[in-house]
């Protein structure tokens, strides 16, 4: 059973979000911030309260309620071993760096927006986007090779 919750910004824009009781509050958010195309920082009810990411939906919120997104404003830095990136508030990836520990990611720029995770380790990124891509750069022998063709192929994915 899931239960409705309508996830809105101050600037008025809102979505419903269909969730589990039993999910903790940042799969909300995950699902509000890939809904609206926003990054965001937390939620808080119409009474004020900011709910912890870790508590159960069904600790704060019924079906029906709204809530309200604060938005993150600072870029997110991840480092790997010699190389880093940096997400924008828009989700836009830029990484900088040792070329063969994904300091170069310029073969799949264009492919880096709407970024809503990004992960690295010691030689390569892998970035999550909001349609469900993931785009990865770096070392191909060491996680840097094109991986949307292996998550399609297990079934975990849908055809680019």
């Amino acid at each position: 059973m899931t239960i409705r919750v309508s996830v809105g910004l101050l600037s008025g824009e809102q979505r419903d979000v269909e969730v589990d009781p039993q999910d903790a509050v940042w799969v909300l958010q995950l699902q509000a911030g890939a809904a609206l195309g926003a990054r965001l920082q937390g939620l808080v009810t119409p009474e004020g309260k900011v709910l912890a990411p870790h508590s159960k939906v069904q600790e704060s919120l019924r079906d029906g309620d709204a809530v309200t997104m604060l938005l993150s404003r600072v870029p997110r830095l991840h480092a790997g071993c010699a190389a880093f990136a940096v997400v924008s508030e828009h989700g836009e990836a830029l990484a900088w760096g040792h070329p063969q520990r994904g300091g170069d990611c310029s073969a799949v720029q264009d492919d880096l927006v709407g970024i809503l995770q990004l992960s690295t380790h010691s030689f390569a990124f892998a970035a999550l986007r909001r349609d469900g891509s993931v785009v990865t750069w770096g070392n191909a022998g060491r996680g840097g090779e094109e991986v949307q063709r292996l998550l399609c192929s297990s079934g975990s994915g849908s055809q680019p």
